[in-house]
């Protein structure tokens, strides 16, 4: 469970990191998130300890994100529900997550009640082309165009976050999480192109 000092820390770099599109920010040294879960989900269980409550809900999608969704409730008190009702969906990069689809993308009176995406990743980085997923972000935020590198990302998931966001201020916020304690954002307000290798592991 996280103390205070550390939600509160997690929750000023994930602000960050939206009002920065693409900008990887570090939260290694600052969270010792502890419970009965592989350590390499460190840093997405932060995020998920430091976002949701009892007051929202979550779906875990893959294998890998339902054996963690126990202990998400347990930490947040949180609810599973189906993607097209959840206010979170979580999901392992490499998952073919196509319930994106199908995530909520709020309304023209309620924008804000579109769905959030939290992508867990194997790498961060902030620059690099011999990864799996080279990502150029432009819009709000961004001075010009900004690009970071994934590693372990399925590629067609950031096809479905593009197409989830053709309608703006309608679709999802995305946010990524990488095993090596790394994040960054992708908010609604942004466009941005992807360029895609073979996926599956980290070459650089």
């Amino acid at each position: 469970m996280l103390s205070p000092f550390e939600s509160q820390y997690v929750f000023r770099r994930l602000l960050d990191s939206m009002a920065r599109p693409g900008k990887i920010n570090e939260l290694r040294q600052h969270i010792s998130c502890k419970g009965n879960f592989p350590e390499e989900h460190l840093a997405v269980m932060a995020v998920a300890g430091t976002l949701l409550d009892s007051e929202v809900t979550f779906a875990p999608l893959g294998d890998k994100m339902k054996e963690l969704a126990p202990h998400i409730s347990l930490m947040t008190e949180s609810r599973v529900a189906e993607p097209e009702e959840a206010d979170f969906l979580l999901s392992d990069g490499l998952y073919p997550a196509t319930e994106i689809s199908c995530a909520k993308r709020g309304t023209l009176l309620f924008p804000e009640g579109g769905a959030t995406i939290i992508l867990e990743v194997e790498e961060l980085l902030a620059d690099g082309m011999d990864v799996d997923t080279y990502v150029v972000v432009e819009g709000p935020g961004v001075p010009e165009k900004r690009g970071f590198a994934i590693c372990g990302l399925f590629p067609e998931n950031l096809a479905l976050v593009q197409e989830a966001n053709e309608e703006f201020p309608l679709g999802v916020d995305v946010i990524l999480v990488s095993r090596s304690n790394r994040v960054t954002c992708l908010p609604r307000s942004v466009r941005f192109e992807s360029l895609s290798a073979s996926y599956g592991r980290c070459r650089a």
